[in-house]
C-alpha cells in the first residue's frame, strides 16, 4: 500500500514537471518569435520605406537631367541668338516707328478748318448734294500766283506767293479738284482745265475741213435737202471764217433742226446744229456749245431763205 502510494505521487510529479517544460517551451517559442519581430523595428520599417525612398533618388536624377537639359539649351540658345537678338530688336523698333507713324497719321487725319469751311461753300454755291459729296484727301501748296496752280488761259494773275490747299473731292462719283487759298477763296480746277481744253477748240483742224469740195444743209427730221454750197471761193470764205480758236462748251442733248454736212475728198463730217431752245448747239462726237461760229454758216446757207426759229 504505502509502494502504491509512493509510485503515484511519483507518477504526478513527473507529470507536472513535463506539463511546466511544455508550457515554458510554448511560452518560449511565442516570446521568441515576439522578441525576433520587436528586436528588429528598423528592418521593417526598411522593407516599407525603402521604396520610397528609391522615388526621390530617381527625382532628383530626373530634376538633374532636366537642369542640365536647361543649361544646354541656354548655352546654345546664347550662342545662336546674338544676331537673331539684334535682328529681333530691329524688326520690334521699326514694328515701333510704324506704329508710331500710324498713330501720327491718325492725329493728322483732322482736317483743317479752313478746309472744312472751303468744303461748306462749294456745296453751297454748287446747290451739291452733300451726301453725294466728299472729301477724299488733301495737301498744303504754295503757289507763285494767285491762280492758285490752275490759270484759266487769256486770264492775268498777281504774282504773289499764295499758300492754301488742294482738295480732292467725289461728287456723285466723279473726282474732282479744288484748290484753296488760306482766306477761303477756292478754284474749280476741274472746271478751268475742261475749259482751257476747249479754248482752243478749232473745227477746220480737228476734222480736217480744208479738204471740203461742198457743204450741204438738211433737215434733220426727213432728212431733206435743204441747200448747198459748191462755189470753190464760198467755200474758202466759210472755212476761213471757221479756222479760228473758239471756246466750246459741252452742252445738254437737244433735238436739231438741221444736220450740216462738209463732203470731203477722204470722209464726210456731219453735224447736228441749231435746236429750238439752243440755237449754238452742235453735235459731232458730242454735244457742245459752240457759239455762232458754225451758226453763221447755216446762216450764211439760208441767207435768201426763212430759218424756222431764227430771230428776225
Amino acid at each position: 500500500m504505502l509502494l502504491f502510494s509512493t509510485t503515484i505521487i511519483t507518477l504526478i510529479i513527473e507529470n507536472n514537471f513535463y506539463t511546466k517544460d511544455n508550457n515554458h517551451t510554448n511560452k518560449s517559442l511565442i516570446s521568441g518569435t515576439e522578441i525576433v519581430e520587436i528586436s528588429n523595428p528598423e528592418k521593417n520599417k526598411e522593407k516599407v520605406e525603402s521604396p520610397e525612398k528609391v522615388e526621390p533618388e530617381n527625382k532628383s536624377t530626373d530634376v538633374e537631367k532636366i537642369s542640365t537639359t536647361n543649361e544646354e539649351l541656354e548655352k546654345k540658345s546664347s550662342q545662336i541668338s546674338e544676331k537673331e537678338l539684334i535682328k529681333i530688336i530691329n524688326e520690334r523698333t521699326e514694328q515701333v516707328k510704324n506704329n508710331s507713324k500710324s498713330i501720327e497719321e491718325n492725329v493728322s487725319e483732322e482736317v483743317p478748318e479752313i478746309v472744312s469751311l472751303v468744303l461748306a461753300k462749294i456745296i453751297s454755291d454748287y446747290k451739291l448734294d452733300n451726301q453725294n459729296f466728299s472729301l477724299e484727301s488733301y495737301e498744303e501748296k504754295t503757289w507763285e500766283s494767285t491762280a492758285l496752280g490752275c490759270p484759266k488761259n487769256g486770264m492775268m494773275y498777281a504774282q504773289v506767293i499764295t499758300e492754301g490747299y488742294i482738295l480732292n473731292v467725289t461728287n456723285y462719283g466723279e473726282t474732282e479738284q479744288y484748290n484753296t487759298d488760306s482766306k477761303g477763296n477756292y478754284i474749280n480746277c476741274s472746271e478751268i482745265n475742261q475749259s482751257n481744253i476747249n479754248s482752243d477748240f478749232n473745227f477746220v483742224k480737228k476734222y480736217n475741213l480744208e479738204e471740203t469740195e461742198k457743204i450741204t444743209l438738211f433737215t434733220n427730221k426727213n432728212n431733206k435737202l435743204v441747200s448747198s454750197i459748191e462755189n470753190k471761193e464760198e467755200l474758202l470764205s466759210i472755212i476761213d471764217s471757221l479756222n479760228i480758236e473758239i471756246e466750246v462748251k459741252t452742252s445738254d442733248k437737244c433735238e436739231a433742226n438741221y444736220k450740216l454736212v462738209f463732203e470731203k475728198i477722204s470722209s464726210d463730217i456731219e453735224m447736228l446744229v441749231y435746236c429750238q431752245n439752243n440755237p449754238y448747239y452742235v453735235e459731232v462726237e458730242q454735244s457742245l456749245n459752240a457759239g455762232k461760229s458754225i451758226l453763221s454758216v447755216v446762216e450764211k446757207i439760208l441767207t435768201n431763205m426763212e430759218f424756222p426759229g431764227m430771230p428776225q
